[in-house]
């Protein structure tokens, strides 16, 4: 497969990378540690200083990605080595277990209301709104169910409430319920590797002394960008920590001068 390109994050680089090589013909594989692609930019409303709809921008690209049979997309996964040279790499990728069958799951959400494990945090809002031991990661493809095992009863004690078979599995017509999948080691060769891994916020840890952790109204940009998006957890509505919505909000930008911090508080203040 010399005539394949790797390419490792799918955020808008990743994508734009593989959109401009599946033109010029190249067989692309798409690596992504999360469980869908799209990156940060997934998770922001609107884009500056045009202020169009993000996800507007980024679906149609994904779709186009996902249909296109060049096209390899491994979400979830992890890079473990990287060998060869130009031209002739051999990568090793770790499928990370989602515990669901992708090539049988149709997304058709019949297991999510009979799950019993509820009020989970949702990690793609960044803690805002909750979701079930199975669920989507977030709207974005690829839209397959995936079970968190650390919340999912079964995983952990064998059993799920007094169910000899777990109701999900119950409820699961095409039979995409996979209990004992385990990590997954393929390997690629590839004539070239593309790094767009991307960017991500600082260590939340060195915002304690702001308040943040210890009142709820302080958020960081991004969470900020979960409750401004129509498909977040408020449906867009800005809500405070008491769900009340806010009358004044003041924006801190750190490590002054910062260029993409006064950018993105600017873009939020106008969203």
């Amino acid at each position: 497969m010399k005539g394949s390109v790797l390419i490792i994050g799918a955020g808008p680089a990743g994508m734009r990378a593989s959109t401009e090589l599946l033109n010029q013909g190249f067989k692309v594989i798409l690596v992504e540690e999360k469980p869908t692609i799209g990156g940060k930019m997934a998770q922001i409303d609107k884009m500056f200083p045009t202020n169009e709809c993000s996800t507007c921008t980024i679906l149609p690209r994904m779709l186009e990605l996902t249909n296109n049979p060049n096209m390899t997309i491994v979400a979830f996964a992890e890079i473990e080595s990287i060998e060869g040279k130009a031209g002739d790499f051999k990568v090793k990728v770790i499928k990370k277990p989602r515990y669901v069958d992708p090539m049988k799951c149709t997304a058709c959400t019949d297991c999510f209301p009979v799950c019993p494990v509820g009020d989970i945090p949702m990690e793609f809002n960044f803690g805002r709104g909750v979701s079930k031991a199975i669920s989507f990661y977030s709207p974005f493809p690829p839209r397959k169910a995936l079970i968190n095992p650390e919340v999912c009863t079964y995983i952990l004690e064998g059993k799920c409430g007094d169910k000899e078979i777990p109701p999900c599995v119950e409820a699961c017509e095409p039979e995409a319920i996979v209990f004992d999948q385990k990590p997954v080691e393929v390997e690629f060769n590839v004539g070239a590797v593309i790094l767009a891994t991307g960017l991500d916020e600082m260590k939340t840890e060195a915002l304690e002394e702001y308040g943040y952790g210890k009142f709820s109204n302080i958020l960081t940009a991004l969470e900020y960008e979960r409750l401004l998006s129509g498909l977040g957890p408020t449906g867009g509505i800005i809500k405070r920590g008491d769900k009340k919505e806010p009358q004044a909000i003041a924006w801190y930008v750190l490590n002054n001068p910062s260029a993409i911090g006064f950018m993105t508080a600017v873009a939020e203040a106008m969203g």
